[in-house]
């Protein structure tokens, strides 16, 4: 038994040894694959790394503000250091991203929809991590859609329409109920109630009217697909439900970060190139992943409780 806990006591120690070298940028991109290594030559060694980072992160240690993060800066432990550069294995190298690293040791981002009030009495709810800028004023009721999802019920105005603006296309309204969704390089439009007309910038025959019950795909292959849909599931994004059509994995995964809270991150190696499609739940991650593992070829390295690493 002594023996256990003395075994137990020094693998915290080199778990906390091995946290603070991975705490800064530049030297968890250099010893990431040895970090991996470390990970899986003992029982418990994961476990372990686990509790240390959540210890530090109940204590606030690593904390995003204003733009930047507060570290502790200390000494690599010598028995960490090699004499040699590290030779980069297919997995080290795609690990080359420092700001990915830097998020190893904060908190999971908020999956919370953010629901807002507008001016002129319309609701607007955005999925998170959505980038987008509102402009209202007395002549037009336009809202910027970068990245992400909103759902949207309008209120009548037919002297300003609204417009939800995407890079692919313009959605616009005079008072309904709508979804708007940018997947990759494609935007999904569904209507539950009113009508919606879509300008496709990008398609042969770029204007499209949409009544409850319609979907609408864009793409920037210069296609655009409507599909019926139950009027039930229109607005589904907002409980988690999200339709895939000839998606990369990546744009899967950044989906499932948002919406799960569970970051996933997949490796610039990955080369698959298999497109998905299909209608997955983003906030059961688990669920998800078993899913894609079945259509595309992935391989999971679990960081921390908040954090896995594909590919």
């Amino acid at each position: 038994m002594a023996g256990r806990d003395h075994d137990t006591s020094d693998q915290e120690i080199i778990a906390r040894q091995w946290w603070h070298l991975m705490a800064n940028d530049q030297n968890a991109v250099e010893n990431f694959t040895r970090f991996s290594r470390w990970c899986d030559e003992a029982p418990g060694n994961r476990d372990a790394f686990d509790r240390v980072s959540q210890e530090y992160q109940k204590k606030g240690t690593f904390q995003k503000t204003a733009g930047h993060r507060h570290r502790h800066n200390r000494r690599q432990p010598g028995w960490l250091i090699s004499p040699r550069k590290i030779f980069w294995g297919a997995l080290g190298a795609a690990m080359v991203g420092a700001a990915a690293f830097g998020a190893l040791f904060v908190m999971p981002v908020p999956s919370d929809w953010q629901k807002l009030s507008l001016p002129d009495g319309s609701v607007a709810s955005l999925a998170p991590g959505s980038d987008y800028d509102i402009a209202f004023n007395d002549a037009y009721r336009n809202i910027h859609l970068k990245h992400g999802s909103i759902v949207i019920a309008a209120a009548k105005d037919s002297r300003r329409p609204m417009q939800v603006i995407t890079d692919p296309a313009t959605v616009r309204v005079v008072g309904t109920k709508f979804a708007v969704s940018i997947i990759g390089d494609d935007i999904e439009t569904s209507v539950q109630e009113g009508v919606v007309a879509v300008h496709a910038a990008n398609a042969s025959d770029g204007d499209f009217t949409l009544m409850p019950g319609q979907r609408l795909w864009v793409g920037d292959d210069h296609r655009a697909i409507k599909t019926k849909i139950p009027v039930s599931n229109a607005l589904e994004i907002i409980d988690g439900w999200q339709s895939f059509r000839n998606a990369s994995v990546a744009d899967v995964l950044d989906a499932l970060s948002r919406h799960s809270g569970h970051r996933f991150m997949l490796s610039p190696t990955y080369h698959q190139t298999t497109p998905i499609n299909g209608r997955f739940h983003l906030t059961t991650a688990a669920e998800t992943i078993a899913v894609l593992r079945k259509i595309a070829s992935l391989r999971l390295q679990p960081v921390t409780d908040h954090l896995t690493l594909v590919y």
